[in-house]
């Protein structure tokens, strides 16, 4: 077990951990947890979340607390802000690993940690200062506490339920309800086809619930002595219940949006899931499932269910359903490679296809990282195509691997040639030379500012700029407002896109002063096409720092 468990997290820090501080802070929801902690620090007030100096609402305080921990222990940097979701990633590879091998084996236990340690979805959300994939590991760590003490009858069974409430506790300070609904949600349907109630004793009851409230509850009761009614409407009525029934934070999507969503999350791991129809229709057959198919298929299919019927949707919101997918594909592949299972069949051959499909998606992947070189000319070239043809190579790898008689270590290399992706991602593909491009503006806006002027970021840098600067920033939230802010009679400093200030100098000639630009390209926000048809015209963003006077 110790030497399983020491591989994980070997793989993990490969995947998770190695060049967690790059690239820097992008201008995503990220910024808003890496400067609200930030400026905690700064003001020693540990109470309210701020950023950009007013009050932040939208969400509870642990991952706030752990990042603020991090930068008091490690100094203000990338990777301190970074460092929890890091962590609930590891916690959640170990997770899978202790709950395959206590339902399954110590084979299916090693193969869902890597599948967790090595798919996208869990890698990119690691390396992203965001508590989606901590609030996926107490939502998990709920779950898994719960269903074990219902089921398994371990020793000393109330710290099971202590765990349970400890875990539900810390979920609901990182996120809030959804800590509790989820968890509810997954492990109705085993208990009452498992009739837990048998099991389930007023006292285990009573020591989860205490649990959770003294973790869970104090800083809810200060905030509301503090804000009163205005923190419990805000947060509960306006972030949670409008976030999931109206459109006011996320466009309208299609219930099937989170199909591709998970795919892509899966991957290098997602060819497997074919390994799961013949099971499925075995048991669709059968009209019968084992206890340990139902508590994987709740736990997977209900939070899929019930984000997909939300109006409001972000790809991050299903992390809590990829340990028990990587659970059901470690079961899979187990049996298919070994001939195992009720209905082995054709399953081995399958399984060698499909492992030579994840070896050919990685070459696919380095095929594309390659063409679009034109796209990252601030990555050193021989870094950026040593990388791209070690990708190329694990890939390629194990498609020969499935090929051979040892086609049985082809999951090995598919978790290999996954850590790969991560480490090349990171370290040939977003390592630039130099400051970052909101870092080089950053410094230009301090040079620029030389009477504590006014700064204000129009549709570009506008959450992170502030994480490098630390100056409290305009908020110029429309063209109007713009527009105001540049017609100050005081000096003031613009940062904003080329295409926005060409309409600005048009209508106004020679009203404005150029103090610097940059030019990047956003993987985090680029379509397909860019990796398909690299046109850096178009892909590469220009922003420019202006005065007004």
């Amino acid at each position: 077990m110790r030497a399983a468990a020491l591989v994980l997290i070997l793989l993990s820090g490969l995947s998770f951990g190695l060049g967690l501080g790059i690239p820097a802070i992008t201008d995503s929801d990220e910024a808003y947890y890496a400067e609200a902690s930030r400026e905690m620090v700064e003001r020693g007030d540990y109470l309210t979340p701020r950023f950009n100096y007013r009050e932040r609402f939208q969400k509870p305080v642990l991952y706030y607390w752990a990042t603020a921990a991090a930068y008091r222990a490690f100094g203000v940097r990338e990777w301190t802000a970074r460092a929890g979701s890091a962590l609930a990633g590891l916690g959640l590879v170990l997770l899978a690993f202790a709950a395959g091998r206590r339902w399954f084996d110590r084979e299916v236990g090693l193969l869902a940690g890597a599948i967790l340690a090595t798919s996208f979805g869990a890698v990119f959300m690691a390396r992203m200062a965001l508590p989606d994939l901590p609030l996926a590991f107490f939502i998990s760590a709920t779950v898994s506490t719960a269903l074990v003490a219902l089921f398994d009858r371990p020793g000393h069974v109330s710290r099971w339920w202590a765990a349970c409430g400890a875990a539900a506790g810390l979920g609901f300070l990182t996120k809030g309800p959804l800590a509790l609904a989820l968890p509810a949600l997954v492990v109705a349907p085993p208990f009452l086809l498992e009739r837990g109630w048998r099991h389930l004793r007023v006292r285990h009851a009573a020591v989860a619930l205490a649990a959770f409230a003294l973790l869970g509850l104090p800083w809810y009761a200060a905030m509301t002595a503090e804000h009163g009614s205005r923190y419990l409407s805000g947060f509960f009525l306006g972030d949670n219940l409008e976030r999931f029934a109206t459109t006011a934070y996320n466009p309208h999507r299609s219930p099937f949006f989170y199909v591709p969503i998970l795919l892509g999350g899966l991957l290098p791991w997602s060819p497997f899931l074919f390994l799961g129809l013949r099971p499925a229709r075995a048991a669709w057959r059968a009209r019968r499932l084992s206890r340990h198919a139902v508590r994987l298929a709740a736990w997977s299919v209900l939070p899929l269910l019930f984000f997909s019927i939300s109006v409001g949707k972000q790809p991050r919101y299903i992390l809590p359903v990829l340990p028990p997918i990587a659970l059901a594909l470690a079961v899979w592949i187990r049996n298919a490679v070994a001939g195992r299972g009720k209905v082995p069949g054709d399953q081995p051959v399958l399984a060698r296809w499909l492992s030579a499909a994840c070896g050919a998606l990685v070459l696919a992947l380095a095929a594309l990282l390659w063409r679009a070189q034109p796209l990252l000319p601030d990555v050193a070239p021989g870094r950026r195509a040593l990388g791209i043809a070690a990708l190329a190579a694990a890939g390629l790898a194990v498609i020969v691997l499935a090929a051979t008689r040892r086609w049985r270590l082809a999951p090995a290399a598919v978790a290999l040639s996954g850590a790969a992706i991560a480490v090349v991602l990171n370290q040939a593909v977003l390592a630039e030379r130099g400051p970052y491009p909101v870092e080089r503006m950053a410094q230009a806006v301090l040079r620029a500012r030389q009477a504590g002027e006014p700064v204000g970021p129009y549709r570009v840098f506008v959450r992170n700029l502030i994480f490098y600067t630390g100056v409290e920033q305009e908020d110029l939230y429309s063209e109007a407002r713009l527009r105001d802010f540049l017609d100050s009679p005081d000096r003031v400093l613009c940062v904003l896109g080329e295409n926005d200030l060409r309409t600005l100098e048009a209508e106004r000639p020679g009203r404005f002063r150029r103090l610097q630009s940059v030019s990047y390209f956003d993987p985090a926000t680029a379509k397909l096409r860019a990796l398909l048809w690299p046109d850096p015209a178009r892909e590469l963003r220009t922003v420019v720092l202006i005065s007004n006077r």
